[in-house]
């Protein structure tokens, strides 16, 4: 023990040499723990891997694949096509519908490709216009309508909650109801459950 005299006879610090050197020991070992464990895990990882593929390769090799042929031989073939769409057979037969009404059954009109040594060929030109604006009419009239509702909707949205905020378009500021609305409010969620599980 050494005693530091600061300002005085008064020791004001005491160093212990035994603990700077313990201090300075367990910082050694911290700096060096992380490279040891890191050596010692490795090594497990490899030894692990290395086991793990010598009993796999010992259990695949043991039990190699016998393939036998089929005795098709007097038996009678019993594949069908048959489908049961159940609770979904309108809902296909709506989308068929649907698909049939907006698109031909030919991908394309007659006569735009021909195959000439094996090379596919476009063969309309720009006279021809007509056949194709035909033919193709009804999926661009879908899609067109389908992006006038993609850039209306989130206006005429953003319209109604600015219409709402400001007091006006029917808002009230104590909304209240009516006499019978929880019984309306009830009959209609049956109402919608029974419909949903009659569909599915």
């Amino acid at each position: 023990m050494i005693y530091v005299p600061i300002g005085g006879s008064r020791p004001n610090a005491v160093v212990h040499h035994g603990l700077a050197v313990l201090c300075l020991l367990f910082v050694l070992l911290l700096v060096s723990c992380p490279v040891n464990c890191q050596e010692t895990l490795t090594n497990r990882m490899r030894v692990i891997s290395e086991d793990l593929d010598r009993q796999l390769n010992g259990i695949m090799a043991s039990q190699g694949l016998n393939y036998t042929t089929v005795n098709t031989t007097g038996l009678r073939y019993n594949a069908t096509t048959y489908f049961n769409p159940k609770g979904m057979g309108q809902l296909y037969n709506v989308t068929n519908m649907f698909i049939d009404f907006v698109q031909s059954k030919q991908a394309y009109p007659d006569g735009m490709f021909t195959v000439i040594d094996g090379i596919p060929t476009f063969q309309y030109t720009l006279a021809q216009w007509k056949k194709i604006a035909t033919h193709y009419g009804g999926l661009a009239g879908l899609t067109i309508v389908g992006l006038l509702l993609a850039a209306i909707l989130p206006c005429v949205g953003l319209f109604f909650c600015c219409c709402r905020c400001a007091g006006h378009c029917g808002a009230r500021s104590q909304p209240f109801d009516k006499k019978h609305d929880h019984c309306r409010k009830v009959m209609l969620s049956m109402v919608l459950i029974a419909v949903a599980t009659i569909i599915l």
